[in-house]
């Protein structure tokens, strides 16, 4: 079944090429949308469990936040003594802001308790970013290079992977990917209609990418900064201003109340969290140490080897920089995330993934521009640029490279990792019918008591000693281990 679904999203991925190659672009566009929501949703099928850091803990707590929306918990009923500051093992789970479980949490509500429930909201917010991406990239440019960037997007493999939660940080990173580019997105809108509504609304998509992962969620404000300070030279007026003042307090309106909230109800745990996210910049977190130029040399992996598109692009933005100032706003957003997440200490592939689709739009602004260069008589420069970018969403996706480390084609360690979480899964699903009230699951094997607490209504645990084996005893639970 989820290879059909994946041929009739190529299908459809072809004929909306076809029809942007005849100019019926809004209809281009929809296929778009429709076939990489297709892709996602065959990608979302590959792993039929939950991928281990950070999926399965997400899936948890919202399952959790589903029956207390205000009380995200990742133990709902620890029955042992646990370390607050410990993500892993807590309670009260404050180590990521809350509107993307919330999204997972209205998902569950409405599908029940399954792999897609989780998986759905990234299937949606990945298919609207390509709706998304064409507008924001028509508006700062065209609408040829709004479409090659959306076609690029829609076979951008790290992103893609977040939808199916194999990627780290997965539908976390996702959901803020959506919610910055939808701010940016708003913003554009405003600078080219000038109705105040758009700039509520990007204050409002801003404060939602805070709930997602703190105040990186701002980044559309520094280019707001940057066009008003460097083309209109308007920053300091009062009408600037006062637009500046209504999208934060917009931006605040949404993102404040969870942070009070949590400071007065949850006090120890909000503390130490937001401690700990201060601590990112000035030290590396978790073994997350890496040399200094970490990022540049990454984006011959984020880019399949097709960077040095970026920087054309960069330089095609900076020749024309008269013609598209909104265009080279984004490229000083590009450049401002990758030097801000060069000087912080810890260092995470997906930091910088926030900006992809910006950095794709500029390789699709290179492409566009390099086939203009070609003489009219040669070659239609239109075909030639699809041609380019239909090779390019290719190399981007690798589909080889997923099959083989998603299916059952899969060797050496992702083979191994694959059917041991497969084996862990279906154990705890064909357990769930026979496990009553008071069973507690123990000495579950590499943090599957996550898995457990997220498939079953009982509390697991990893492995235990004596002493916390009596503690449960005490309680009158009834022990199970693991497999058994």
């Amino acid at each position: 079944m989820f290879n059909t679904i994946f041929f009739i999203s190529l299908s459809i991925h072809f004929i909306s090429a076809y029809c942007f190659y005849k100019c019926k672009i809004s209809r281009a566009v929809l296929l778009l949308f429709l076939a990489n929501f297709l892709l996602r949703y065959w990608g979302a099928g590959l792993d039929p469990f939950l991928t281990d850091w950070d999926e399965k803990y997400h899936a948890l707590v919202a399952k959790n936040i589903s029956h207390h929306w205000l009380k995200p918990t990742l133990y709902d009923n620890p029955l042992l003594p646990y370390d607050y500051k410990s993500w892993f093992y807590n309670h009260i789970w404050l180590h990521k802001q809350p509107l993307f479980m919330w999204q997972m949490a209205g998902s569950i509500k409405l599908f029940g308790n399954n792999l897609f429930a989780v998986r759905f909201p990234s299937i949606v917010m990945g298919a609207m970013l390509v709706l998304i991406i064409f507008d924001l990239v028509r508006l700062c440019i065209n609408s040829s290079v709004g479409y090659l960037a959306a076609f690029l997007f829609s076979f951008y493999a790290p992103v893609f992977g977040m939808s199916s939660g194999y990627s780290g940080m997965d539908h976390n990173t996702i959901a803020f990917i959506f919610y910055t580019t939808a701010s940016i997105w708003a913003w554009i809108k405003f600078e080219k209609t000038k109705k105040p509504g758009w700039i509520i609304v990007m204050g409002l998509f801003s404060g939602c990418a805070i709930l997602i992962k703190w105040l990186t969620g701002l980044l559309v404000f520094s280019g707001f900064g940057f066009y008003h300070l460097f083309f209109t030279k308007d920053f300091f007026t009062k009408t600037t201003l006062l637009v500046l003042f209504y999208a934060l307090a917009a931006c605040t309106i949404v993102a404040l109340p969870w942070q009070l909230f949590t400071l007065y109800k949850y006090p120890l745990e909000a503390q130490y969290e937001l401690h700990y996210n201060g601590l990112h910049f000035t030290q590396a977190l978790e073994g997350h140490s890496e040399e200094r130029w970490y990022y540049i040399n990454l984006l011959k992996e984020h880019y399949k080897m097709l960077q040095s598109l970026i920087f054309i692009g960069f330089g095609f933005c900076i020749l024309q920089y008269k013609r598209y100032p909104l265009a080279l706003s984004l490229m000083a957003m590009c450049i401002l995330v990758y030097a801000f997440f060069t000087i912080a200490e810890t260092k995470m592939d997906e930091y910088v993934l926030l900006v992809s689709p910006l950095m794709i739009t500029f390789i699709a602004f290179a492409v566009f521009e390099i086939c203009r260069l070609v003489p009219g008589n040669w070659i239609n420069s239109k075909k030639m640029m699809l041609v380019i970018t239909l090779v390019l969403g290719f190399v981007l996706f690798g589909y080889t490279e997923i099959i083989n480390s998603h299916s059952d084609s899969a060797v050496g360690w992702t083979h191994l990792y694959r059917s041991r979480k497969i084996r862990d899964t279906n154990w705890i699903i064909n357990e769930r019918s026979s496990l009553k009230e008071n069973d507690v699951i123990i000495d579950c094997p590499e943090f599957e008591h996550v898995d457990g607490m997220f498939f079953l209504n009982n509390t697991c645990y990893g492995y235990l000693n004596n002493i916390q084996r009596q503690q449960l005893l005490n309680q009158k639970k009834h022990l199970i281990e693991f497999g058994s």
